[in-house]
């Protein structure tokens, strides 16, 4: 499978960036539109995945499974797993907005979380591109 390049990371992340300075004014608004943002890409990209492998699955258990199927399952349960350790990200970064919101003071964990659930909707995005799986045309 081809990997894709800097330039298409640099590209979804030059998008993030522009919604994130075009619908938040204040830290807090960021945060907030950096969570809705990426819970897009997940929101668009999960079911695809979850389809597609409840499709090989059963074409599995029928026996009529291919070799170029079994490996598009190994690469779809790969992007299942990125997605999932996303949503346990974004949980935790939806919380700390929360906190900072009810408390007006940012939780000191902010910054590395938005910072990780970036890295992990990048790498979703990643594969989903190599797995020809479509993406909201505002974020590739």
């Amino acid at each position: 499978m081809e990997r894709r390049g800097m330039g298409w990371r640099l590209g979804v992340l030059a998008v993030v960036a522009l919604l994130l300075v075009a619908c938040g004014t204040t830290l807090l608004g960021r945060a907030k539109q950096s969570a809705a943002v990426s819970n897009g890409v997940y929101e668009s990209v999960n079911p695809q995945v979850v389809s597609e492998i409840r499709t090989i699955v059963e074409k599995n258990r029928a026996g009529t499974i291919t070799e170029q199927e079994r490996q598009r399952l190994r690469d779809l349960n790969e992007l299942r797993k990125v997605l999932d350790d996303y949503a346990a990200a974004h949980n935790l970064f939806v919380e700390a907005v929360k906190t900072w919101e009810q408390t007006g003071q940012e939780p000191a964990n902010t910054p590395l979380l938005e910072n990780q659930i970036l890295r992990l909707i990048n790498r979703a995005l990643d594969l989903a591109k190599e797995l020809n799986i479509p993406v909201p045309a505002g974020l590739r």
